[in-house]
């Protein structure tokens, strides 16, 4: 008991600076006889929390073969394994929870950057007016929110009626590109009621917003936590080992409904309260990310 006590202690300090993190991760092999990367998986939990510990370790390796697996949104986790067994020298035959843990925490830490520069590849994709698909997936999106509801013109102001600011919505997606678009018809097609329920609060009669330029404003926030790395407070919790964009699109959804909801219940006075009730849903958003307890049930 007076050990585990111990090793918990010793583990704290792993967190401060060089010398102390060095001289502490020596300790803690003396005792454990295993590394730091074993000694996490060792404890069979499988979540944000010990994730982020696994990643923290990485960055902090004094080799730099082990540093390159953060970076790397190509390299195959078998390769990782065999560079960390390699270099921190775990013998498989005595490893058997590292050797079942790790490829885990892996999968997620690299297939993160992989997510990342395919959702920059779509941010950075310009809407095109020549382009037919992009024009498609606009006429979808009026024809989902408007059904039985036939738009006659390209540029008219009726475009207005689903939150743009006029009549050429190409001109609202130059901030986030073709991404935005891809948020708003992911969240129609694949959670109609969750969409029309946005879309029935933007109409408010009293305190209504514009659901496309919102929603374009929230896939930005969505991306620069990914950018910066906070999503991984929401992405590390999920089940899922390898991130796909739809993991990316469901944390826009459900961060476009909670705030959609919450800017109603503030009941603003006018639309120039936007970024003071944006900025205080946001305070909260920053919090749970930054512990890993994204879910509010």
């Amino acid at each position: 008991m007076l050990m585990d006590w111990f090793v918990s202690f010793l583990n704290l300090f792993t967190k401060f600076g060089p010398a102390t993190r060095s001289l502490s991760k020596f300790l803690l092999h003396s005792i454990t006889g295993k590394c730091e990367l074993e000694r996490i998986c060792d404890t069979g939990k499988y979540d944000f929390r010990q994730c982020q510990e696994i990643e923290y370790a990485l960055y902090h390796s004094k080799n730099e073969n082990i540093r390159k697996i953060l970076v790397s949104d190509a390299m195959k986790v078998k390769e990782a394994m065999q560079t960390i067994l390699r270099i921190k020298r775990i013998i498989p035959e005595e490893g058997i929870a590292f050797l079942n843990t790790m490829p885990k925490f892996l999968r997620k830490i690299v297939s993160y950057n992989k997510l990342f520069g395919d959702v920059e590849e779509l941010k950075l994709t310009k809407y095109d007016e020549e382009n037919t698909s992009h024009e498609e997936m606009l006429y979808r999106l009026w024809t989902l929110l408007k059904e039985g509801d036939d738009l006659k013109e390209r540029y008219t102001k009726r475009w207005t009626e689903i939150g743009f600011q006029g009549k050429n919505p190409a001109t609202d997606f130059r901030g986030m590109g073709i991404l935005s678009l891809k948020n708003m018809l992911y969240l129609l097609e694949n959670k109609k009621d969750v969409g029309m329920k946005i879309y029935g609060l933007s109409n408010h009669p009293n305190y209504g917003f514009f659901f496309a330029i919102v929603a374009i404003n929230f896939t930005g926030t969505a991306y620069d936590f990914m950018k910066n790395g906070k999503l991984k407070g929401y992405a590390y919790n999920l089940a899922a080992e390898e991130y796909t964009l739809e993991d990316f699109q469901e944390f826009f959804c459900e961060m476009f409904l909670e705030f959609a909801e919450y800017w109603v219940m503030r009941e603003p006075p006018n639309i120039m309260s936007f970024n003071a009730i944006r900025d205080d849903y946001l305070k909260e958003v920053h919090k749970r990310l930054d512990t890993g307890n994204w879910s509010i049930d």
